[in-house]
């Protein structure tokens, strides 16, 4: 991974534990070419009892995501505190799903979905999405959705000219 392609939530250092999970995991899932004993130990911890389904529904998320991807997903190599933007992307689908049930909750999923996945997989990665973040709720693992911006629409040119051009 080139450092310069990390945006958004930039390092390792400012993520949350839940936040860590995903992305250590996605990344130990991708590299060491699936799942380990190091994984299952992890999902332990961060779920108790229901380590086992954490990390199947961690596992067929990461599946279901390399098969509907629109492009390669960008991972980061393991041990790298930079963030990619394809890892930043799935910790923000993730915590939209967390939050499906708030007013623009599915809607946000499914913007996140159309950005990352072909139509035809949406509806499959979208429920596992759903799974996957409520089963870290359910655990105290809660992601950050990013700050919303807010996009303030500016006339392309200063009113002066507009008037002008229209007199």
């Amino acid at each position: 991974m080139d450092e310069t392609s990390a945006t958004g939530r930039v390092s390792m250092v400012g993520l949350n534990y839940g936040e860590h999970f995903i992305v250590w995991g996605l990344r130990r899932v991708v590299t060491e070419h699936g799942p380990d004993g190091l994984l299952l130990d992890e999902c332990h911890a961060a779920c108790g009892n229901d380590g086992d389904e954490a990390m199947r529904a961690l596992c067929l998320f990461l599946c279901l995501l390399g098969r509907a991807a629109r492009r390669p997903v960008q991972i980061g190599t393991p041990g790298t505190l930079a963030v990619t933007w394809d890892e930043n992307r799935i910790l923000t689908l993730l915590a939209a799903a967390q939050r499906c049930t708030e007013d623009a909750g599915p809607a946000r999923v499914d913007a996140h979905l159309q950005f990352l996945a072909l139509p035809a997989h949406r509806p499959v990665l979208a429920q596992v999405a759903l799974a996957l973040g409520g089963l870290l709720a359910a655990h105290g693992h809660f992601l950050p959705l990013p700050a919303d911006t807010v996009c303030i629409s500016r006339p392309a040119w200063p009113a002066e000219y507009v008037r002008r051009a229209h007199s």
